[in-house]
């Protein structure tokens, strides 16, 4: 008894943990109200502040806590659609004249970097998100351990853990179709979401430990501009900010610096 007595304090803690998780989960999936999410595939073979760059994009949105839309496509698909030319930083005037979505990983601090990306998105899209995710696809390629290869067979590929990102961008850069190069990437996106919705509890749990290691070693990164949840990711230590080492609060370097390109 004196044991368990010692032990209650944890046994607390370790289900107020639990409750809070529901809560930010439930938050995410829209128990309450509809939300949208921009999602950024972030390809680190092409590295960028917040870990790659965003050259495929989706959107997702949930409803009474189930999955109601998703849609991925090109990111320079979206960025034709900005009606006005706005200047990118200097140090990036070298590679593009014109800023736009997909150079809106610029800020070291990932919620600077995400707050331009949902800016842009806005313009873009003609629409407003609630929240950006980011994901490195290294995280795809784990999560087909769990769930099995793909089959594409219009590509002639079978995609697995060991060859999904070499197989992707080979297809993009050398494939046949030139007109749209990451077709591939759009027609692999449903096919994918098949194979998570055909999962069962047991890969589910799986998934979840590769989605939580990737939010550790920030494969994952996520911004919500709801106060509530950008605090517990912030919290929890998955927003990706850059703390202020005189202060040790957070704070964007773009804050503090005054404009985009003066650092």
């Amino acid at each position: 008894f004196n044991d368990f007595k010692d032990k209650v304090p944890l046994l607390e803690e370790y289900l107020d943990h639990a409750i809070q998780y529901t809560n930010f989960l439930e938050g995410i999936i829209g128990i309450d109200e509809p939300k949208k999410y921009l999602l950024l595939f972030e390809n680190s073979s092409e590295l960028r502040p917040t870990g790659g760059f965003p050259g495929t994009y989706g959107v997702v949105s949930f409803s009474v806590g189930g999955l109601a839309y998703f849609f991925v496509d090109d990111t320079y698909n979206l960025d034709g659609q900005l009606k006005k030319n706005i200047i990118p930083p200097k140090q990036l005037q070298h590679i593009t004249p014109t800023w736009g979505m997909r150079d809106s990983a610029w800020f070291v601090d990932f919620p600077t970097s995400a707050q331009k990306a949902m800016s842009f998105f806005t313009q873009e899209a003609g629409y407003k998100v609630d929240g950006v995710i980011v994901i490195n696809p290294d995280i795809v390629s784990n999560i087909l351990k769990v769930v099995g290869p793909i089959e594409m067979s219009e590509y002639d590929l079978n995609l697995t853990v060991d060859n999904f990102l070499e197989s992707i961008q080979e297809e993009v850069e050398y494939g046949d179709n030139r007109i749209q190069p990451k077709k591939v990437v759009l027609d692999f996106g449903p096919r994918f979401l098949e194979k998570l919705y055909s999962a069962n509890s047991e890969k589910w749990m799986k998934i979840f430990n590769v989605l939580m290691t990737g939010l550790e070693e920030k494969d994952v990164l996520l911004y919500f501009s709801g106060a509530e949840l950008e605090k517990f990711t912030i919290t929890e230590g998955f927003g990706g900010e850059i703390k202020n080492p005189s202060t040790g609060s957070t704070g964007s370097l773009q804050a503090s610096s005054g404009q985009a390109g003066d650092y």
